[in-house]
């Protein structure tokens, strides 16, 4: 059976703990993604929402998904995907480019809206 409510941290944990903002900005997509520990995807259905950028979550295991609205040019695509690593990394998003804003809905298993 699984068991994952006590769990050490995994090597990407480790490695993304140690991911700086400059890092962040100036890494490929692909290897940012690859550090984080991180699989991108694309989804249909949100054409009528242009103020949705996309959403990201960690699981247990460390994990990351990022989950982002199809059709979006790649300039949005890319600061939408830093930013989300970003903003699960704890790093400061306050200023991010093309005016983006990161929400946290859920931290620590606790509704924080």
């Amino acid at each position: 059976m699984f068991n994952d409510t006590a769990m050490v941290p995994s090597a990407v944990q480790r490695q993304r703990a140690q991911l700086t903002v400059e890092q962040v900005i100036t890494l490929p997509i692909r290897e940012l993604l690859d550090a984080a520990g991180a699989e991108r995807y694309e989804i249909d259905g949100f054409e009528n929402e242009p103020k949705f950028i996309g959403q990201v979550s960690e699981r247990k295991d460390g994990r990351v998904f990022l989950v982002l609205p199809s059709g979006r040019d790649k300039t949005e695509r890319d600061c939408a995907t830093r930013g989300m690593i970003a903003a699960i990394l704890g790093l400061d998003t306050t200023d991010w480019p093309g005016g983006m804003q990161f929400t946290t809905t859920v931290k620590d298993g606790v509704d924080v809206l």
